[in-house]
């Protein structure tokens, strides 16, 4: 049997795989203890808020994840068009090794949501602030004033996450590719 912590985090891992799989409504209780092998009675323990207590944290964990992959990413890239074009070969690859059936679960549940409902939907938009954030950040420290640096960001991230679903759909990395290649043409060097 797994220890209590283990079973916690593997409750959470398996959480987030749905997500990104199938969304929150089509993911039950019942599947995330079967795949993880968490007791039954521990769940109630760890998520006394239940379902939406367990998806909120697997939107924060799986988000954590990729916002570290993202500074790892940026850290590693000379330039904002170098950024780009290693975020878009990041994300593509992501989903092409899952064979187009893992998208973004913060993206899958934020359709799912409605806005403001509550701590799942908080933690969907707290995410895309943070990629945001850390975008925006990269972008100011090579150059480009706040502004221009807030909407690029932006932009940034609507065609990536955009990217995903189209991907996913065309089971296709070439969304991913034609958006880094469009988003290029923008980032001309700031004077």
């Amino acid at each position: 049997m797994p220890r209590s912590s283990d079973a916690r985090d593997k409750a959470i891992a398996t959480t987030a795989r749905l997500l990104c799989r199938q969304g929150y409504a089509a993911t039950g209780l019942s599947e995330v203890l079967e795949l993880s092998g968490a007791p039954k009675g521990s769940f109630y323990f760890h998520f006394p808020g239940g379902k939406e207590q367990l998806a909120t944290e697997a939107i924060r964990s799986a988000a954590s994840y990729v916002l570290h992959m993202m500074q790892v990413t940026l850290d590693r890239s000379e330039t904002p068009q170098d950024a780009v074009r290693s975020l878009a070969a990041l994300f593509a690859g992501w989903l092409e090794r899952s064979d187009y059936v893992e998208g973004c679960p913060v993206t899958t549940v934020t359709l799912e949501t409605e806005p403001g409902s509550g701590p799942l939907a908080d933690a969907c938009a707290a995410s895309f602030q943070n990629w945001q954030g850390s975008m925006r950040r990269y972008l100011e420290a090579h150059g480009y004033d706040a502004d221009r640096s807030a909407k690029l960001a932006n932009l940034i991230m609507c065609s990536l996450e955009g990217a995903f679903v189209l991907s996913r759909s065309q089971m296709s990395p070439k969304p991913f590719s034609d958006a880094a290649d469009l988003l290029l043409e923008l980032l001309a060097p700031p004077n």
